[in-house]
């Protein structure tokens, strides 16, 4: 059998006509193959079954995440693998027999991912430490293969009796960090996180939705709230309680200065995380938002 019959890709789309056939382009030889779509607007769903007729689409009608769409397109397949990339990733089925191998040898490895790299901007890489909450930017170059506490949702390759065995992604964050809340999940679970560096993704980085004032808004927002909500959901309500404070007199001063600056972008981000960790602090949820 096929590497390729292994394997189940799952996109989860909203509005991102104007790059997703290039995100599927170089896969259009997997034999299962499912876009979710989360209530698109643009035509790209038809846009998606006129390039590719043997593309399955489920439509959900609503936004519901990108966690939840992910955790719908797993429950609608039957392969021992699901590969889940971001519509602005572009990613080939040699990058992705190679990772398959990576798997196929470690039976202990629940997520594999790739490099990444960012045109015009070089590689991306994000890591965690043991314990920690939130990931960064690494400051290093990776030479081999490493197990890491944290693998980035643009480009991951899942087993998929793991992922349904510590329940997916937790449907309570709507964008950010979801892919943080898996990774510690299965790292408590006693399964790796594995990074292939030599194999590499291309991620145009933001570039699956048009952006908007209002998308520009709603990221930030929702990345406050989801940094609050995984504190909260590993280390307590007062430590999450005490950073959403801080960022609220923070980021709150900010952007009376930015008022008086007439620094109107720059306000935009600040005061949208200002009133994400409000948001959070009062009970709010993201879905009440978007």
């Amino acid at each position: 059998m096929s590497f390729l019959e292994d394997i189940t890709l799952v996109i989860v789309n909203y509005n991102s006509r104007n790059v997703i056939l290039n995100s599927l382009a170089p896969l259009k030889t997997l034999k299962n193959i499912i876009v979710v779509d989360n209530g698109s607007t643009d035509g790209s769903p038809e846009l998606i079954k006129s390039a590719y007729s043997h593309v399955r689409i489920l439509r959900l009608g609503v936004n519901r995440g990108f966690g939840a769409g992910v955790n719908q397109g797993v429950r609608a397949s039957d392969t021992k693998y699901t590969l889940v990339i971001s519509p602005d990733t572009e990613f080939t089925v040699g990058c992705l027999k190679r990772l398959y191998q990576e798997a196929e040898s470690d039976n202990k490895a629940a997520i594999l991912a790739p490099s990444l790299r960012v045109p015009e901007h070089g590689p991306e890489l994000w890591v965690k430490g043991f314990n920690e909450t939130i990931h960064t930017k690494a400051n290093f170059i990776a030479d081999g293969k490493f197990c890491t506490w944290f693998i980035s949702g643009a480009v991951m390759l899942m087993r998929n009796d793991v992922f349904n065995k510590i329940g997916g992604f937790d449907e309570n964050i709507f964008l950010y960090l979801e892919d943080l809340d898996l990774s510690i999940r299965a790292r408590a679970a006693g399964f790796s996180l594995i990074y292939v560096p030599e194999i590499e993704a291309i991620h145009l980085n933001s570039k699956s939705t048009t952006p908007t004032k209002r998308l520009h808004w709603q990221k930030n927002w929702n990345f406050a709230w989801s940094h609050c909500y995984i504190l909260n959901k590993y280390q307590g309500i007062g430590v999450a309680r005490k950073h959403a404070l801080r960022q609220i007199f923070f980021k709150g001063l900010k952007c009376l200065f930015y008022i008086v600056c007439c620094d109107f972008k720059r306000f935009i981000r600040d005061f949208s995380t200002t009133h994400g960790s409000y948001s959070f602090l009062i009970g709010s949820k993201p879905k009440q938002l978007l």
